[in-house]
C-alpha cells in the first residue's frame, strides 16, 4: 500500500518540462524565471504562467552543486529555551524574511564538540553565513568553516581576538552601572555571580 501509494506521487515538474510545453530550451527557462536575458515580456510571461500551473519549484540541491547561493543563514546558540533569543529572533525574521532569506537554528549546549560539528554541518548544507554564539575561546574550528566553505561568520554576545566580526553588547559599561547601583542602594556585600570562563562577554562584566 505504502509503495502504491509512493507511485501515485505526482511527480517534480523541471526546467525541461516547462521548456518542452512553451518551445523554448531550458536555458531560456531559467533566464525567466531568474530575471535576466533578453526575452521578450510576451514569453518571459508564457514561461512563468507554464511554471505556475506545475507547480515547479527550483531544485535547491542543484543550485548548490552550482555554486549558487541557498538564501539561508544558520545560527547556532547555546539553548533554545534562553529567554534572549526570543526576542533576537523576532528582529532576525523582520530583517532576513522580506529579503526572501530562510533560516536555521541549532543549540550546542554550551559543549565545544558540538558547535564544532554544528558549523560544519551546517556549512556543507549551503548555508550562505552563520551567526555564532560561540561557547568558548576557541576559534580554529569557525576559521576552518570560513576557509573550506567561504561563507561569512558573525559572532554574537562574545568576541573571539578579533578573528571574526561580532555584535555585542558594552558590558563593561553594563556591568559598571549594575555595580553602581547596587552601591547605591543599602550597605551590603556585592558579589558577582559569572557563566563559564573563557567569554569574552562574561569576563567584560567583571571588568
Amino acid at each position: 500500500m505504502v509503495a502504491a501509494k509512493k507511485n501515485q506521487q505526482k511527480a517534480r515538474a523541471t526546467l525541461k518540462d516547462i521548456a518542452r510545453i512553451v518551445g523554448v530550451s531550458p536555458t531560456a527557462v531559467s533566464l525567466a524565471l531568474n530575471g535576466k536575458g533578453s526575452l521578450t515580456a510576451e514569453l518571459r510571461s508564457r514561461i512563468k504562467e507554464v511554471s505556475a500551473i506545475m507547480d515547479y519549484h527550483p531544485n535547491s540541491s542543484a543550485r548548490l552543486l552550482r555554486g549558487a547561493r541557498s538564501n539561508a543563514v544558520a545560527m547556532i546558540i547555546n539553548y533554545f529555551n534562553n529567554p534572549f533569543f526570543r526576542k533576537f529572533i523576532v528582529g532576525l525574521e523582520s530583517v532576513l524574511v522580506p529579503a526572501g532569506v530562510t533560516y536555521a537554528i541549532s543549540q550546542t549546549a554550551d559543549n565545544l564538540a558540538r558547535e564544532q560539528e554544528q558549523a560544519r554541518k551546517l556549512a556543507e548544507l549551503g548555508a550562505d553565513g552563520l551567526i555564532v554564539l560561540n561557547c568558548s575561546s576557541h576559534f580554529e574550528h569557525l576559521q576552518a568553516v570560513v576557509d573550506s566553505y567561504s561563507i561569512p561568520i558573525v559572532l554574537m554576545s562574545h568576541t573571539l581576538q578579533n578573528h571574526f566580526h561580532a555584535v555585542q553588547a558594552d558590558n563593561i559599561r553594563g556591568g559598571y552601572l549594575a555595580t553602581e547601583h547596587l552601591l547605591s542602594l543599602d550597605d551590603r556585600p556585592v558579589f558577582h555571580i559569572a557563566g563559564m570562563a573563557g567569554k569574552s562577554g562574561l569576563e567584560n562584566r567583571k571588568r
